[in-house]
């Protein structure tokens, strides 16, 4: 339900609003032949892709002309919802499936979002640069520090997080030895959906270590 962002998010405005309830109606309508989510989550589609998406954003607020690198995107996730709020902030939308990219840029053009640009390649393949990353379960925190180990993190003499990962579940080992924080999104939200989702942050400098491995 869209009241559950409005719960949240009281300082979103009209236009910000249309374009999350648009974006769930492009979700509706195209969906089912592309399969960019699953069948039973687009039923509560705010809360489990735009509301777990713009969680980021109660820990991290992007200034403008920022540059966010959403690394693995799939269906557009967390990177639309959080273009849509950040309207002067750009973002790079990453996945190697076509046929994911493809229909982005469909919803891209749809919502006229001017902020956003999509690339269809494996991260690993590409030379970039960025000023923070986020990405939604993509893979093992260890195997995805290895596949972003080309991205040049700018503003090196900025200190605090730079990468902001949505995680699920017992982490424990998979991030074991790597620096971080967990952050409990129930903190921040009250839906049953939350109680086991983290946003894990991790520093330039952990980043920058790993890639010496």
């Amino acid at each position: 339900m869209i009241k559950s962002i409005k719960k949240y998010f009281p300082e979103l405005t009209v236009v910000q609003i249309e374009k999350l309830k648009f974006l769930y109606e492009l979700f509706k309508k195209y969906n089912k032949n592309i399969n960019l989510i699953s069948k039973k989550s687009l039923n509560n589609f705010f809360i489990e892709h735009v509301l777990h998406s713009l969680s980021i954003s109660k820990i991290k607020r992007f200034n403008e002309k920022e540059l966010v690198l959403d690394v693995g995107t799939g269906g557009g996730f967390p990177g639309l919802p959080l273009a849509i709020i950040y309207s002067n902030t750009n973002f790079i939308l990453v996945d190697s499936i076509s046929k994911k990219t493809n229909m982005i840029k469909k919803f891209k053009a749809e919502l006229s979002l001017k902020n956003i640009e999509i690339i269809n390649d494996r991260i690993e393949n590409l030379n970039l640069s960025c000023d923070f990353i986020v990405s939604r379960a993509v893979t093992n925190m260890n195997k995805f520090l290895s596949l972003i180990n080309k991205i040049n993190l700018s503003n090196e003499k900025l200190s605090g997080y730079k990468l902001f990962c949505l995680k699920g579940g017992d982490l424990k080992k998979e991030l074991k030895g790597i620096s971080h924080e967990s952050i409990e999104i129930r903190n921040f939200f009250d839906e049953k959906f939350f109680h086991e989702k983290k946003i894990i942050c991790i520093d330039r400098k952990t980043i920058l270590s790993h890639k010496s491995k």
